[in-house]
């Protein structure tokens, strides 16, 4: 990969993440721009099914500990697809996913967390 093509990537992987609303990412432009990224996880929705927000950050290397990820969501600090999460049992919902297939969870400015939930065939679970 050449300079030019990394800055581009790192660009597009900007741009997504910071200026476009997590309700329009389209799931093509997640895999090009973020799949290299170490906070993008390729997961099975039967994975991430029921399990709940805190366990998941904790899983993914978002947060060390469940405690710190529940005095995140206690704090409103976590949100996942542009939403507060106010519980720290909150779930991932199949019906939440951005483009059928999408979780970004963000901890402030700057900790990120992308799921990318292959579905079982038909989308439901």
């Amino acid at each position: 990969m050449t300079p030019d093509d990394a800055l581009q990537r790192t660009l597009g992987s900007s741009q997504l993440l910071y200026r476009t609303p997590p309700d329009q990412l389209k799931s093509d432009q997640v895999l090009s721009h973020l799949s290299h990224e170490p906070f993008f996880h390729r997961v099975k929705w039967s994975d991430i099914r029921g399990v709940p927000i805190t366990k998941l950050m904790v899983s993914y290397g978002l947060c060390k500990s469940r405690a710190e990820a529940s005095r995140l969501v206690s704090s409103r600090a976590v949100l996942v697809n542009g939403k507060i999460v106010a519980d720290p049992r909150d779930e991932v919902k199949m019906s939440e996913l951005v483009d059928g297939c999408l979780a970004v969870v963000k901890v402030g400015k700057k900790g990120h967390l992308v799921l990318y939930a292959d579905l079982p065939a038909g989308g439901t679970a």
